[in-house]
C-alpha cells in the first residue's frame, strides 16, 4: 500500500543487490539496470509501514527501513522497487520490484 509520498534530498549514488535480488527481479521481467534507471529518472518516493517479521531463529524484529521508488526505467515502463533504507554502510539495497499496476501508473501520473 502507498503511503505518505516523502522527498529523499540525498540518497546513496549506487544501489547495491544480491544476486537473489536479481534472479528475484527477472522473474518480475525487470533487471536490476532497470530498477537502477528508475532510480536515475526522477522517481517518486513513498515510505512503507514498519512491519515486525519473523526471523530465522523464530522470534519478531522490526525490519529495516523501507522505500517504494515509482517511476520509469529507460524503456518508459512506470516500475515499482522496493528500497531497504540505509544499512550500515549507507547504502541502499533493491528488495524486490516489478512492472507497475494500473493504479501505481495512475499514482505515478498523478504525482509528476
Amino acid at each position: 500500500m502507498l503511503q505518505q509520498r516523502l522527498t529523499v534530498p540525498r540518497l546513496p549514488a549506487d544501489l547495491k543487490w544480491t544476486r537473489a535480488t536479481a534472479e528475484h527481479l527477472a522473474a518480475h521481467e525487470i533487471s536490476v539496470g532497470d530498477a537502477r534507471a528508475v532510480f536515475a529518472n526522477a522517481p517518486l518516493f513513498f515510505e512503507q509501514d514498519s512491519v515486525p517479521e519473523l526471523t530465522n531463529a523464530g522470534f519478531y524484529q522490526m525490519r529495516p527501513r523501507r522505500l517504494q521508488m515509482l517511476g520509469p526505467d529507460d524503456q518508459e515502463r512506470v516500475l515499482m522497487v522496493i528500497l531497504e533504507l540505509p544499512d550500515h554502510e549507507g547504502l541502499s539495497k533493491i528488495v524486490t520490484g516489478w512492472i507497475a499496476q494500473k493504479d501505481e501508473v495512475d499514482i505515478y501520473e498523478l504525482g509528476t
